[in-house]
C-alpha cells in the first residue's frame, strides 16, 4: 500500500458498531450466495470472496443494514475503504467497483426499487476511474458482461414445472382443490423436536390468520413437518420468530406470493416486520427450503424462482397457475411462461 492508502484506512469503528458475530456470518454467506449463483459476468471465487466479504463487512460496521445500499454508501466504500494486505494488490482490487456493482443489484432484486439500485450504478460509473488510478490497475477493463447460462436443458418439455410439483405424474395429474384445514401430522416428525414445534406453529398460524389464508395455515405446516423429517437442523437454530419467518418465507415464494407486484400478498419487508424482525429472510429461507427438499429455478423468463417439489404445499391459486402454463404449452404457446419481476 501507499501511504495514501494507508492514510485511506478507516480507524476501528465505535463499539456501538461493532457487528455482532451473527451479522458478521450473515455478511459471509451474502457474499458466498452471490458468487455461487449464476451471473452476469466472471469473478473468480477464490479472489472475490475475501474482497467481498470485506467490503459488505465494511458496510455494516457503517450502521447499514447487509441488504440495502444507497449511492452514498458506494461513495463512501470507494473512496475510503482499502483492505489490509494480502488483499490490497491491484489484481484484486480492480474487481470491486464491477463486484460491489453486480452485489448490490443481487441484494435489492426483491427488496429496493430499481430507480434506486440504478442510481447506485450510476455512481459507481462516476467513481470507478478515480478508484483504478489510486490502486494502480491504470489499464483494467471492465469484466465483460454477458447473459446470464440457462440451465441445462430439461430432459422434457415441462421438466421445470414438474420440478414445482414433484414430478410430471404429478404435474399430469394435478387439480385446482383448495388444501383443506388440516392438523398438524405430529406423529411424522421426531419426539425431540416436539417443545421447538410447539412454540413455533401457533405463531406460523397467527400468520396465517392475520395476512393469509386458511390453505397457506395447512401449506406451512405440512412444510415445517417436511423440514423436521428431512433436515431438523434449521428448525433447531435461532430464534422462534426467525425459524417461522423462514417457513413462512418458502411456503410463500412457492406459491409465488411473496415480494413486490400485484397479485402478491406481501412483501419481504412486511413478513418480516409481522414477525417482529428487522433482518431480511432470504438467506435463512433458502436455508429452510433446501432442508426441506426444495431448490431454486432461474430462467431469463422466471428469475429465481422457488421449488419446494410438493403439490401438497400448493394453494389452488398456484397449482391452478401452473395447470395453465402446462396446457398453454401443450398447445403450442411458447416454451416460457411470461417474466414477472422480479419472481415468478
Amino acid at each position: 500500500m501507499t501511504r495514501r492508502h494507508l492514510r485511506l484506512v478507516p480507524a476501528a469503528p465505535p463499539a456501538s458498531l461493532v457487528p455482532s458475530s451473527r451479522l458478521l456470518d450473515e455478511t459471509r454467506l451474502a457474499a458466498h450466495e452471490f458468487l455461487r449463483k449464476p451471473r452476469s459476468r466472471d469473478y473468480p471465487y477464490d479472489v472475490c470472496i475475501e474482497l467481498l466479504e470485506g467490503a459488505i463487512e465494511h458496510h455494516v460496521r457503517r450502521g447499514q443494514n447487509v441488504w440495502r445500499w444507497t449511492d452514498d454508501d458506494v461513495a463512501d466504500l470507494l473512496s475510503s475503504w482499502f483492505p489490509e494486505p494480502p488483499l490490497d494488490d491491484p489484481e484484486r482490487l480492480r474487481y470491486l467497483p464491477d463486484l460491489i456493482g453486480d452485489f448490490i443489484a443481487f441484494a435489492h432484486r426483491d427488496r429496493v426499487p430499481p430507480h434506486v439500485t440504478a442510481a447506485i450504478a450510476t455512481t459507481i460509473d462516476r467513481v470507478r476511474p478515480e478508484f483504478l488510478c489510486i490502486v494502480g490497475a491504470f489499464d483494467w477493463k471492465t469484466p465483460p458482461y454477458h447473459r446470464p447460462p440457462e440451465p441445462a436443458e430439461a430432459t422434457h418439455p415441462l421438466q421445470d414445472l414438474a420440478d414445482l410439483v414433484g414430478g410430471l405424474v404429478a404435474l399430469e395429474h394435478l387439480d385446482t382443490t383448495p388444501l383443506p384445514d388440516e392438523s398438524f401430522a405430529w406423529t411424522e416428525v421426531p419426539d425431540e423436536l416436539a417443545p421447538g414445534l410447539e412454540d413455533l406453529l401457533p405463531l406460523l398460524d397467527a400468520c396465517a390468520d392475520q395476512l393469509l389464508t386458511r390453505e397457506h395455515r395447512t401449506a406451512m405446516r405440512r412444510f415445517t413437518a417436511t423440514v423436521a423429517r428431512r433436515d431438523s437442523r434449521p428448525l433447531r437454530r435461532g430464534t422462534v420468530a426467525r425459524r417461522a419467518a423462514a417457513v413462512a418465507w418458502g411456503v410463500l415464494r412457492a406459491n409465488d406470493d411473496l415480494g413486490p407486484g400485484r397479485g402478491r400478498l406481501l412483501t419481504a419487508k412486511e413478513l418480516a416486520t409481522w414477525f417482529g424482525l428487522d433482518r431480511e429472510l432470504t438467506s435463512v429461507g433458502r436455508t429452510m427450503v433446501e432442508a426441506g427438499g426444495g431448490s431454486f429455478q432461474w430462467s431469463a423468463a422466471t428469475r429465481d424462482r422457488v421449488s419446494v417439489g410438493d403439490a401438497r404445499v400448493l394453494t389452488a391459486q398456484r397449482r391452478a397457475a401452473i395447470i395453465a402454463d402446462r396446457d398453454r404449452r401443450d398447445l403450442g404457446a411458447g416454451s416460457e411462461p411470461e417474466p414477472r419481476w422480479p419472481f415468478s
